[in-house]
Protein backbone atom coordinates (compact mmCIF):
# COMPACT_ATOMS: atom_id res chain seq x y z
CA UNK A 1 0.00 0.00 0.00
CA UNK A 2 1.36 3.56 -0.83
CA UNK A 3 1.23 6.25 1.75
CA UNK A 4 0.87 9.69 1.11
CA UNK A 5 4.60 10.19 1.95
CA UNK A 6 5.40 7.78 -0.67
CA UNK A 7 3.12 9.12 -3.45
CA UNK A 8 4.62 13.00 -2.47
CA UNK A 9 8.32 11.48 -2.83
CA UNK A 10 7.20 9.86 -6.44
CA UNK A 11 5.93 12.99 -7.53
CA UNK A 12 8.94 14.90 -6.35
CA UNK A 13 11.22 12.31 -8.09
CA UNK A 14 8.80 12.52 -11.42
CA UNK A 15 9.44 16.60 -11.28
CA UNK A 16 12.98 16.47 -10.60
CA UNK A 17 13.51 13.78 -13.81
CA UNK A 18 11.51 15.94 -15.52
CA UNK A 19 13.23 19.11 -15.06
CA UNK A 20 16.56 17.60 -15.78
CA UNK A 21 15.08 16.56 -19.06
CA UNK A 22 13.80 19.51 -19.74
CA UNK A 23 17.93 20.21 -20.71
CA UNK A 24 18.55 16.08 -21.55
CA UNK A 25 15.85 15.81 -24.35
CA UNK A 26 13.86 18.78 -24.77
CA UNK A 27 11.26 16.22 -26.42
CA UNK A 28 10.93 14.01 -24.21
CA UNK A 29 10.47 16.57 -21.85
CA UNK A 30 7.46 18.17 -23.52
CA UNK A 31 5.82 14.86 -23.99
CA UNK A 32 6.20 13.91 -20.06
CA UNK A 33 5.47 17.58 -18.99
CA UNK A 34 1.44 16.76 -20.25
CA UNK A 35 0.95 13.88 -17.83
CA UNK A 36 -1.20 14.30 -15.09
CA UNK A 37 -0.45 13.86 -10.84
CA UNK A 38 -1.29 10.65 -11.32
CA UNK A 39 0.92 9.63 -14.19
CA UNK A 40 3.75 11.97 -12.36
CA UNK A 41 3.16 9.38 -9.36
CA UNK A 42 3.50 6.27 -12.08
CA UNK A 43 6.77 8.11 -13.37
CA UNK A 44 8.26 8.26 -10.15
CA UNK A 45 8.12 4.50 -9.90
CA UNK A 46 9.63 4.10 -13.10
CA UNK A 47 12.57 6.23 -11.72
CA UNK A 48 12.45 5.15 -8.22
CA UNK A 49 13.72 1.43 -9.70
CA UNK A 50 17.13 3.51 -10.52
CA UNK A 51 17.27 5.81 -7.38
CA UNK A 52 16.40 5.94 -3.93
CA UNK A 53 15.18 10.00 -4.36
CA UNK A 54 14.89 12.96 -6.20
CA UNK A 55 18.48 13.24 -5.54
CA UNK A 56 19.50 10.43 -7.16
CA UNK A 57 18.22 11.84 -10.77
CA UNK A 58 20.89 14.50 -10.67
CA UNK A 59 23.17 11.15 -11.78
CA UNK A 60 23.49 11.03 -15.66
CA UNK A 61 23.26 7.67 -15.81
CA UNK A 62 20.12 7.11 -13.69
CA UNK A 63 18.34 9.88 -16.41
CA UNK A 64 19.69 7.78 -19.06
CA UNK A 65 18.30 4.52 -17.65
CA UNK A 66 15.10 5.87 -17.73
CA UNK A 67 15.12 7.52 -21.05
CA UNK A 68 15.73 4.37 -22.26
CA UNK A 69 12.32 3.06 -20.89
CA UNK A 70 10.26 6.22 -21.05
CA UNK A 71 11.05 7.31 -24.38
CA UNK A 72 10.17 4.28 -26.18
CA UNK A 73 6.65 5.22 -25.30
CA UNK A 74 4.49 7.48 -27.83
CA UNK A 75 2.71 9.72 -26.21
CA UNK A 76 3.14 8.79 -22.68
CA UNK A 77 -0.21 8.94 -19.93
CA UNK A 78 -1.11 7.58 -17.02
CA UNK A 79 -2.65 4.30 -18.48
CA UNK A 80 0.85 3.65 -20.11
CA UNK A 81 3.25 3.94 -17.35
CA UNK A 82 1.12 2.30 -14.82
CA UNK A 83 1.57 -0.57 -17.26
CA UNK A 84 5.12 -0.15 -17.79
CA UNK A 85 5.38 -0.33 -13.85
CA UNK A 86 3.82 -3.57 -14.25
CA UNK A 87 5.68 -5.15 -16.80
CA UNK A 88 9.12 -3.79 -15.16
CA UNK A 89 7.82 -5.85 -12.27
CA UNK A 90 8.03 -9.28 -14.23
CA UNK A 91 11.55 -7.93 -15.05
CA UNK A 92 12.92 -7.47 -11.64
CA UNK A 93 14.47 -10.78 -11.53
CA UNK A 94 15.20 -10.69 -8.11
CA UNK A 95 12.23 -8.76 -6.47
CA UNK A 96 14.30 -5.76 -5.08
CA UNK A 97 12.23 -3.13 -6.62
CA UNK A 98 15.56 -1.90 -9.02
CA UNK A 99 16.36 -3.02 -12.02
CA UNK A 100 19.95 -3.91 -12.42
CA UNK A 101 21.73 -4.17 -15.68
CA UNK A 102 20.82 -7.63 -16.74
CA UNK A 103 17.16 -6.85 -15.69
CA UNK A 104 17.14 -3.32 -17.48
CA UNK A 105 18.85 -5.50 -20.56
CA UNK A 106 15.60 -7.87 -20.50
CA UNK A 107 13.38 -4.72 -20.12
CA UNK A 108 14.57 -3.22 -23.65
CA UNK A 109 15.24 -6.07 -25.35
CA UNK A 110 11.10 -7.20 -25.04
CA UNK A 111 10.42 -3.10 -25.76
CA UNK A 112 12.64 -3.76 -29.14
CA UNK A 113 10.45 -7.16 -29.94
CA UNK A 114 7.11 -5.24 -29.55
CA UNK A 115 8.38 -1.70 -30.46
CA UNK A 116 6.34 -1.07 -34.09
CA UNK A 117 4.73 -4.08 -33.84
CA UNK A 118 1.42 -2.19 -34.93
CA UNK A 119 2.09 1.09 -35.53
CA UNK A 120 5.10 2.27 -38.42
CA UNK A 121 7.62 3.59 -35.61
CA UNK A 122 9.37 2.37 -33.34
CA UNK A 123 7.88 3.27 -30.65
CA UNK A 124 5.64 0.88 -28.05
CA UNK A 125 2.03 2.52 -28.49
CA UNK A 126 -0.45 1.47 -25.44
CA UNK A 127 -1.70 -1.51 -27.81
CA UNK A 128 2.01 -2.73 -27.78
CA UNK A 129 2.71 -2.42 -24.35
CA UNK A 130 -0.86 -4.24 -23.73
CA UNK A 131 0.58 -6.93 -26.00
CA UNK A 132 4.02 -7.11 -24.10
CA UNK A 133 2.33 -7.10 -20.88
CA UNK A 134 -0.12 -10.09 -21.69
CA UNK A 135 3.42 -11.98 -23.25
CA UNK A 136 4.92 -11.76 -19.55
CA UNK A 137 2.33 -12.35 -18.13
CA UNK A 138 1.92 -15.91 -19.39
CA UNK A 139 5.57 -16.53 -19.34
CA UNK A 140 5.38 -16.06 -15.45
CA UNK A 141 4.29 -19.66 -15.58
CA UNK A 142 4.90 -20.40 -11.62
CA UNK A 143 2.55 -16.51 -10.95
CA UNK A 144 4.85 -15.66 -8.49
CA UNK A 145 4.72 -11.86 -10.44
CA UNK A 146 8.37 -11.83 -11.81
CA UNK A 147 10.31 -13.95 -14.55
CA UNK A 148 12.97 -16.50 -12.96
CA UNK A 149 15.67 -17.50 -14.55
CA UNK A 150 14.47 -19.75 -16.60
CA UNK A 151 10.82 -17.90 -17.53
CA UNK A 152 12.90 -14.87 -19.07
CA UNK A 153 15.56 -17.62 -21.18
CA UNK A 154 12.50 -19.15 -22.42
CA UNK A 155 10.36 -16.20 -22.90
CA UNK A 156 14.02 -14.35 -24.93
CA UNK A 157 14.59 -17.51 -27.08
CA UNK A 158 10.82 -17.40 -28.07
CA UNK A 159 10.38 -14.07 -29.25
CA UNK A 160 13.19 -14.34 -31.75
CA UNK A 161 10.88 -16.16 -33.80
CA UNK A 162 8.93 -12.97 -34.56
CA UNK A 163 5.75 -13.38 -36.44
CA UNK A 164 5.53 -17.48 -35.51
CA UNK A 165 5.92 -16.23 -31.85
CA UNK A 166 3.28 -13.63 -32.35
CA UNK A 167 0.96 -16.16 -33.88
CA UNK A 168 1.66 -19.05 -31.41
CA UNK A 169 0.88 -16.11 -29.04
CA UNK A 170 -3.10 -15.81 -30.73
CA UNK A 171 -3.50 -19.59 -29.68
CA UNK A 172 -1.91 -20.35 -26.64
CA UNK A 173 -2.41 -16.66 -24.63
CA UNK A 174 -6.12 -15.59 -24.34
CA UNK A 175 -5.14 -12.51 -22.61
CA UNK A 176 -3.03 -11.58 -26.10
CA UNK A 177 -5.70 -13.08 -27.77
CA UNK A 178 -8.04 -10.71 -26.35
CA UNK A 179 -5.95 -7.41 -26.85
CA UNK A 180 -5.70 -8.68 -30.50
CA UNK A 181 -8.93 -9.40 -31.38
CA UNK A 182 -10.12 -5.81 -29.82
CA UNK A 183 -7.74 -3.85 -32.01
CA UNK A 184 -8.16 -6.51 -34.87
CA UNK A 185 -4.75 -7.55 -35.12
CA UNK A 186 -3.56 -10.65 -37.17
CA UNK A 187 -0.06 -11.66 -37.26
Amino acid sequence: MTTKRDELRLKEIAETFIQWTRRDDPGLAKSLETITVDGRRELGGVIGRFTSGPAGVSDPGVRLRVRRLTGRLHKPDVEMLTTLNRVLDYADLNADGRLDETEMELSLQLFERFSGLVSDNQTLSMVELDLLYAVVRFADRNGNGRLDEAERKQLLTEIQGGRSFLRNQLIVNPEFRAVADKHHLTF
